[in-house]
Order: structure tokens, then sequence, then C-alpha cells
């Protein structure tokens, strides 16, 4: 949707706003509310489902063994499958990979499966397909190979690793992308601000009052222009910054000792209450690892730490980085003049393109006589492989702006994630030879 404020929209303005009395900016600004605002890029999660039925196969081939040939024959299954740290030592490096899709118990599978529909989900459809699929293998084969080399266990396996990558994940993508909703919100403030102040300075003074109005009922207490009158984008856009630099602040309940239940209360704004909500979800993670690292038959706390590492670094370098952009709405003035620009370059190429429009018509009907039917297939060909490249140019153009001219663009370079990927995955193969060659397996 064009946000451009032509003569025929201010004259249609002032006309409803004589009607009426009612803003003509609010009914614009309710229609131009149904185009999607500016967020974060999120895709449809697809590899979790294929997890998901990958643990679904490997635990039904486990009961039906059991069912049908006995206790005997599942030991055989899950002893191939398992991190067993001689055998891995001995040259069974696929071991690394499958360890991770063997559940002990129905309660552990049933908790995989939980963590893979929301925390799995929920990062491949912020991270996307490809990257996931990378990080998620990624750290189930770190996790491993750090069993391997010094757990005390003899024999490690289970889904723990990977989930620990995964929450890594996640954790590094809001670090890297801090604060961004408060971003996206203050700047699409100060743009609705500046394009409050820019129509009521078009239909001129009678309109403030109503526009004021306006502004008040969306719940923000900055005047829709300036108090004075002048109805400048400046005054407007400083009144937006400050609203915005002043975050909302509200009380937050802090808990000290949880088991006295003694909680401190403080004003906090936004940001701050988000850093709290980080720092402890680090910390409950970061326990819950630990503890179930010692309290685990299958896993070891030095697997999941190298996993959530793992997960945490590909992610912060090679994940995705979000910025938020402005495009800021042309004024009345500006408009009318691109018009008239542009109507003006219009009228002057249109004698000059005569001429060689009609000496390219009559070269292409020179070939057209010359060339005969091989002349038209190559035609029809340079046509299709120009539509080709129309709809890749297309698919690769950045995501539009809003109604309120936003937009969130990924600014990390599209180089540097197949570096980082593939830089991780020559690490991974490096330490895997040095552990066979330091444990004198032959290669």
């Amino acid at each position: 949707m064009d946000g451009s404020l032509d003569s025929v929209d201010l004259e249609e303005g002032r006309r409803q706003l004589g009607a009426t009395g009612e803003s003509w900016e609010r009914k614009t600004r309710t229609r131009m509310r149904r185009v999607p605002d500016a967020n974060v890029r999120r895709v449809r999660p697809l590899y979790v489902y294929v997890i998901y039925y990958c643990f679904i196969c490997v635990y039904l081939a486990s009961a039906w063994l059991e069912a049908t040939d006995g206790y005997l024959a599942v030991s055989v299954l899950r002893d191939g499958l398992v991190n067993d740290h001689l055998a891995v030592a001995a040259g069974q490096v696929p071991r690394l990979a499958t360890a991770g899709f063997v559940c002990d118990s129905p309660l552990e599978l049933f908790m995989q499966l939980a963590t893979l529909l929301t925390v799995g989900a929920e990062a491949e459809a912020l991270l996307g397909h490809s990257l996931f699929w990378a990080v998620y293998w990624l750290c189930n084969l770190a996790g491993s190979l750090a069993d391997a080399v010094g757990s005390e266990l003899p024999v490690t396996y289970g889904p723990a690793n990977a989930a620990a990558g995964v929450v890594g994940a996640l954790v590094a993508f809001y670090v890297r992308n801090w604060a961004l909703e408060e971003r996206i919100d203050s700047e699409r403030e100060a743009a609705r601000a500046e394009r409050r102040a820019t129509v009521a300075a078009s239909l001129g003074p009678s309109s403030t009052t109503a526009s004021r109005d306006g502004a008040e009922s969306d719940g923000g207490g900055t005047p829709l222009s300036s108090r004075d009158g002048d109805g400048t984008g400046s005054s407007s856009r400083s009144a937006g910054s400050s609203s915005s630099s002043k975050m909302e602040e509200a009380e937050a309940e802090v808990e000290l000792l949880p088991f006295w239940s003694i909680k401190l209360s403080a004003r906090m704004s936004a940001t701050a209450r988000g850093a709290l909500n980080v720092l402890g979800s680090l910390v409950v993670a970061s326990q819950g690892l630990l503890e179930f690292g010692d309290a685990s038959r299958s896993a070891s706390w030095l697997g999941l730490i190298a996993a959530f590492w793992t997960g945490g670094l590909l992610t912060f370098f090679a994940g995705p980085h979000y910025e938020v952009q402005v495009e800021r709405l042309p004024t009345p003035a500006q408009a009318a003049a691109a018009k008239a620009a542009a109507a003006a370059a219009a009228a002057a190429a249109a004698p000059e393109g005569a001429g060689p429009s009609a000496s390219t018509s009559a070269v292409a009907g020179t070939a057209a006589e010359g060339g005969g039917g091989s002349g038209s297939k190559a035609a029809a060909a340079a046509a299709a492989a120009m539509s080709r490249a129309v709809a890749w140019s297309a698919k690769q153009q950045p995501a539009k702006a809003d109604a309120d001219g936003l937009r969130v663009v990924d600014i990390c370079p599209p180089a540097r994630r197949p570096g980082v990927l593939f830089g991780a995955v020559g690490v991974l193969a490096a330490g895997i030879g040095a552990w066979l060659a330091y444990m004198g397996v032959d290669m």
C-alpha cells in the first residue's frame, strides 16, 4: 500500500473533516493496519517433525523387537546405536550420531517429544530450516564427542545433548537480537507521530484537535502535532523520541528467597525486566543441565555443556541479526514534485524514443526474415530466461515496508553462514580425527 499523500487524498480528507468533524488520518490508519506489521522472519517448522517421527520409529522398532524376539534382540539393537566410548575409540564413529535417538523409557521419549514440539519448533521458526538442521546435528555430534573424550560414564545415549544445543541456540538468538521488539515499538510510535503531524499540517489548523483526539484514543499521551501550531515533523519526531526514550515502567516483584517468600518490589523499565527474565532463565537452564548431567545414567554434564555452547556460538555468529529500518513517507509537496518530475521525464523521453524504437523494430524485422523459425525460438528462449531471472530477483528482494514504513532486515552477510557452518564441520571432523589418532586407530 502506497503511503504517499497526494492531492486527492487531501481533498477527500478536507471533505470528510468538514462534513463529520472526524479525523481522516484515523480512518486511514485503521485501513493501513490490515497490512502485517514488520517483525522477525518466521518459518513453519519442518525438520522438527522429521526428527519427531525418527524418535517414534526407533522406539516402536525397539518395542516391536521386544514383543516378538525378546529383550535380547532389543539389547543388541540398542548396543549398536548407543555411544559406547570404547567402540567409538575403536573407529565406530557413526555411534556419535545414532546415540541421540535412543530413549531408555517412555518418560524420556515423552520429554524429548515435548521439548521438540515447544523449544525445537520455536528455534526452527526463528532460525530457519537449514540453520536449525545444522545446529541440531552439530550440537548432537559435539556433545557425543565430548562424552566419548572426557565422560566418566562408559556408555552415553539419549537426546539430552541435542536439546541442550537447541536451548543454547535460542539463548544466543535473543542475546543477538537484544531489545528488538522495543526498538520496533519505539520506531513505530515515532513514525505514526510524524505521519499524524504531516496529515494535520496538510489539512490545516482545524484538524489539530481532531488529530490530537485520535492520538489520545490510541493510548499515547503525546500530541499529534506541536503545541505551538507549527506542525513540523521535527517537533513530532522529538516528541516521539522523548516518549519512546521514557520506557513504560511498572512494578516488578523479584523473589529473593523462594523458600521464605521474601520478595522485593521495584519499578523497572521494560529493558530491565527483559534482562532480569533472561538472566533468570539462564540460571535455571544452567542449573537444570548440571543437575540432569549429575543424576542421569545416560548423559553427562560435559556433553551437555559442550552441546549448549556449540548451539550458542553457531547461532550467535551464523544466526539472524535483525535491524530496524525506517522509510520516511514523502510529504505532499515531495510527492507532487516527484510526480511532476516523472511526468516531465516521460514527456521528454517520448519524442526521442521514436527513432531508436523504429530502428530496433526494423532490425528485429530483418533478423526475423533472415532467421526464420530459429529466430523465434531464440526469442522465446530469451523471454523465458528473462522471466525466470525476474522471478528469481523478486524472490531475493528484501521484505517490503509495512504501513508505518518499518522494515526488519537480517543484516547477517549471506556468505557468513555457510562459512561458519562449514568451519564448524571442519573443526568437528578434525576433533574426531585427532581423537581417533590419539587412540591409535588406523584411518
